[in-house]
């Protein structure tokens, strides 16, 4: 599973992904699970999105939308 949009997004805030982890208020290494797609993603991320960034839900989602390959 690929998370190629969470990390388009990162790289359009001009984030590493030590800020966007600190950011989302979690560890370096957690989130690079999240964005390499080897951990699934959560409410509680998808809610940290939210706050962070002042996204809807569905803009979360989006965020997170699978790749369909």
């Amino acid at each position: 599973m690929s998370r190629t949009e969470l990390k388009v997004f990162r790289v359009k805030q001009g984030l590493s992904q030590k800020q966007m982890a600190e950011k989302l208020d979690y560890s370096r290494g957690h989130y690079v699970r999240f964005e390499s797609g080897e951990a699934e993603t959560t409410l509680r991320f998808l809610q940290a999105l939210e706050t962070a960034f002042g996204l809807s839900f569905e803009e979360a989602q989006a965020v997170m939308k699978r790749d369909k390959e």
